[in-house]
């Protein structure tokens, strides 16, 4: 009986031996965050965020209108997301260049507003199933999501806070859609 006993204590010694052992050698192997971090974003606040008639959601400064400011820098659009967005941020970012150059607004490097713009959501590619199925009809699957923060210079103040996206079943068609209602929601606003 003895020698049971030592035999089941000396195997369950060696075995909570090996897992500590083997828990100290993966000490370092999990690589991932432990955590969730939220993806970055251009608009940090959308406290007092409400549903647009030109675009999904907005915030206004009191008394905003774009004339109100002599010249605007208009910055390059960021893709935040980690999907090559085939030029779409440089498409938006000309397409606004364009029409603020067509409606006599004075772009300048030194402007008295700074216009950020960024896309924070984009979905490119339809589903494996959705690749290989021969009775696939195009829906709106795709899918664009732009956020634009329009600051004075010398305050640093957010004066129009803009989140818009639209969805479509070609990247050409979200795309012209997006920048359609911007340029729309500036055009009501100027």
């Amino acid at each position: 009986m003895y020698k049971v006993r030592s035999k089941f204590l000396f195997s369950l010694l060696t075995i909570s031996y090996l897992c500590l052992l083997i828990g100290c050698f993966n000490k370092g192997a999990n690589s991932k965050k432990l955590y969730f971090e939220p993806p970055e974003r251009l608009i940090k606040d959308y406290t007092g965020m409400v549903e647009g008639e030109e675009v999904d959601w907005v915030w206004l400064k009191l008394g905003f209108r774009l004339r109100s400011y002599p010249s605007i820098t208009i910055k390059p659009f960021k893709n935040l997301t980690s999907i090559d967005d085939q030029n779409i941020s440089e498409r938006l970012y000309q397409g606004l260049l364009t029409w603020f150059e067509e409606n006599d607004v004075i772009l300048s490097d030194d402007g008295d507003a700074i216009c950020e713009g960024s896309v924070v959501e984009l979905k490119l590619e339809r589903d494996f199933i959705n690749k290989i199925n021969p009775f696939y009809e195009k829906i709106d699957d795709l899918f664009l999501e732009v956020e634009l923060v329009l600051r004075e210079k010398i305050t640093h103040d957010t004066v129009c806070k803009i989140i818009h996206g639209a969805m479509g079943s070609e990247v050409d068609i979200i795309v012209e859609q997006v920048l359609a209602d911007l340029i729309r929601y500036f055009g009501s606003h100027k």
